[in-house]
């Protein structure tokens, strides 16, 4: 590291947000979510971006208005608009939407106030019900026709179960419970195979997707939100998170962890973390500006709910406690499953004051002083605090997720729980060998560090509370 006493060295101008550069012509998702009152709109958009029922709910049944935009305090990164659908025959509200989905994606109409998904809802039937109506199928005709993605979804798949449950009550009953709910669902499943797959498949040549919003079946709002993001992706022709509209409802969605963790190694290989051997973008950086910059693109990504502290230079300062391991020990791995306990008592007194990040605690202050304001270099001490800083935030977030609101004291025990961890030991005891083994780094290969970051966080992520 090049000491701050070196003024020359030195460049003051703030690190731009990659997150921020990529979203600036459209800060946000604009969804359209069409399907009757009463088909579970409501809950999947709770479950998925983890807002509260009262946020997406009309005065009355029957109420929606398709031009009216719905934005969320607690979830800035998408608007929704809400169609009630219509019935066979009902030619008015048909073209409503169909005017609706044309003007809002005119070339001329700036990227901002573009529609750029539509969730096509639809109650599971019963046997005999019409599947395909169609107005429906003009409407997804017309988003095909337009490049914009849409995906069907057929709510209250629980419904099937529950059917299946009451025809084969015979069947089952001198089953096993854990036999008797595979006989069930896959009886639930076959249903959905022929009443709602082979239609949409034979006629318009796409497979719609089941949904339940009960908690037995998460994996199928994982199922939809996944689905989301590679028909954005494929529309887009831009296979990454570094799209606009895909990284957008990827920081909106709030149940599906890997996405978070994917796009933030997108975003992080597309500029910061590529240029650590190279030092081109942190160039003239204290470790400060480095770690500020790499913070904030990762914290948005996430979007956790209420995590306005996750932004703070407070929550910054907890942060460098945990990395400030790999600048005191460099060479020496932790023994045991926790940092020493000065690290943990560390944390509950970690703050900020004007001059910029300080740690309260004795035997730290200085230390931390000292090299959160050196000079970026690529050699292993700087290297070694942003790898660690990066892997550790990761972890973090992904255990954050998992807590719903984020309060500072939350925060506090999830930090302390993390640095009591084994997870972390492993963490940096593999930072310290890899730099042992691999420094001087070959500086001709710019993803030398950033594959190596992705290994840790690849390797670690499996072990983190997943989201509820």
């Amino acid at each position: 590291m090049v000491h701050n006493n070196d003024a020359s060295a030195l460049n003051d101008s703030p690190l731009p947000s990659t997150v921020d550069n990529i979203t600036a012509d459209s800060p946000h998702i604009r969804i359209l979510v069409l399907g009757k009152t009463g088909c579970g709109k409501s809950s999947l958009i709770n479950k998925v971006f983890g807002v509260d029922q009262t946020e997406v709910s009309h005065d009355g049944p029957g109420q929606a208005n398709i031009h009216t935009a719905f934005r969320h305090s607690s979830n800035t990164r998408f608007i929704l608009h809400d169609s009630q659908g219509f019935e066979p025959g009902d030619d008015t509200k048909l073209n409503i939407v169909k005017h609706f989905i044309e003007k809002l994606t005119e070339e001329e109409v700036p990227d901002k106030d573009k529609l750029h998904v539509i969730w096509i809802c639809i109650s599971v039937p019963r046997a005999g019900d019409r599947v395909i109506e169609t107005g429906v199928q003009e409407v997804f005709s017309l988003a095909q026709k337009r490049k914009l993605p849409a995906i069907i979804i057929f709510t209250k798949f629980d419904m099937l179960v529950t059917i299946a449950m009451s025809e084969e009550k015979d069947a089952v009953a001198s089953l096993s419970k854990k036999e008797m709910w595979r006989h069930i669902e896959d009886k639930a499943k076959e249903a959905f195979e022929s009443l709602c797959v082979r239609p949409w498949r034979d006629v318009v040549g796409r497979v719609p997707l089941m949904v339940s919003t009960r908690q037995k079946y998460q994996n199928t709002i994982q199922a939809v939100i996944q689905a989301t993001d590679e028909e954005i992706q494929q529309r887009t022709s831009n296979f990454s998170h570094t799209e606009p509209h895909s990284l957008n409802f990827t920081a909106a969605q709030r149940l599906n962890t890997d996405m978070k963790i994917d796009a933030s190694i997108d975003i992080g290989r597309f500029k910061y973390w590529s240029g650590l051997l190279s030092k081109t973008d942190f160039s003239g950086k204290q470790l400060k500006q480095c770690l500020d910059v790499i913070h904030r693109d990762i914290v948005a990504v996430w979007n956790i709910r209420n995590s306005n502290f996750l932004a703070s230079d407070k929550f910054k300062a907890k942060m460098i406690v945990l990395v400030d391991d790999l600048v005191s020990n460099p060479n020496t791995p932790i023994i045991g499953q926790e940092l020493t306990l000065a690290t943990v008592a560390a944390l509950a007194g970690a703050a900020t004051t004007a001059a910029g990040i300080a740690i309260i605690a004795a035997g730290v202050v200085l230390r931390l002083l000292k090299w959160i304001y050196d000079v970026y270099d690529n050699t292993a001490g700087s290297v070694a605090c942003v790898m660690g800083y990066i892997a550790d935030l990761t972890i973090v977030m992904h255990r954050l997720s998992s807590a719903g609101d984020v309060s500072e004291q939350t925060v506090e025990s999830i930090l302390v729980d993390y640095a009591k961890s084994s997870q972390i030991s492993q963490v940096h005891n593999d930072i310290r060998k890899f730099i042992k083994d691999s420094f001087p780094f070959p500086f001709q290969d710019n993803d030398y560090i950033i594959n190596e970051i992705i290994r840790l966080i690849e390797q670690h992520r499996v072990q983190v509370p997943l989201a509820q």
